[in-house]
């Protein structure tokens, strides 16, 4: 499940050990009402989901807090009702909005607590992960879009290192080794280690 950053993504050249089913959603909240996430794993029975969390939300003033409760209502509606694992893929920083980056910056800290905590029970310590994005924001890019409205994108080299990361965690998730994941995240190496799947 994504946002805008993978509007462009091309499955075809994304990797060859998986087949990818993506769907888009516009916000946390939406994604609980609509149920087409729960619908779409019970279709699909993917072995893994990943789940990357876009700013839409913060961007229309959702309060943190209902933010970060819609999440763990998906996270835990996920759990409790797919056999799948699960990847929470956190926010980009978006450098530029010190107010935004600040309220990203603390639902991002607040999810990965979150998910460290569950991590500690038995039930959900071998299915649920996450993975940062901290360093992508150097990436991020203010443009122009078809409609002539300022928006905020992602470079394609900042893309293609969102994708190649998203292939690390899931290669990680379904356990096939390769020197990619067995030595860092991408081949791009100013990306730090800690930006890797949590486990």
């Amino acid at each position: 499940m994504h946002d805008a950053y993978f509007d462009k993504f091309e499955k075809d050249k994304f990797s060859r050990n998986f087949d990818i089913s993506r769907l888009k959603e516009n916000s946390a909240e939406s994604t609980i009402k609509n149920g087409n996430l729960i619908s779409r794993i019970k279709a699909v029975k993917p072995e893994t989901v990943v789940i990357h969390v876009g700013f839409g939300d913060v961007l229309c003033n959702t309060e943190g807090n209902t933010l970060i409760n819609n999440f763990k209502k998906i996270i835990y509606n996920v759990l409790e009702n797919t056999s799948t694992k699960l990847c929470v893929s956190l926010m980009i920083p978006v450098p530029g909005y010190p107010e935004t980056n600040s309220r990203l910056r603390q639902i991002n800290t607040s999810l990965r607590e979150f998910i460290s905590c569950e991590r500690t029970s038995h039930k959900y310590k071998e299915r649920l992960f996450t993975t940062n994005n901290d360093s992508l924001g150097g990436y991020i890019e203010r443009r122009i879009n078809e409609s002539g409205k300022a928006c905020i994108q992602l470079s394609e080299r900042g893309q293609s290192i969102l994708w190649l990361r998203l292939r690390d965690s899931l290669q990680r998730l379904v356990g096939i080794q390769t020197p990619s994941n067995q030595k860092s995240t991408t081949s791009d190496n100013r990306i730090p280690r800690n930006d890797s799947l949590n486990e």
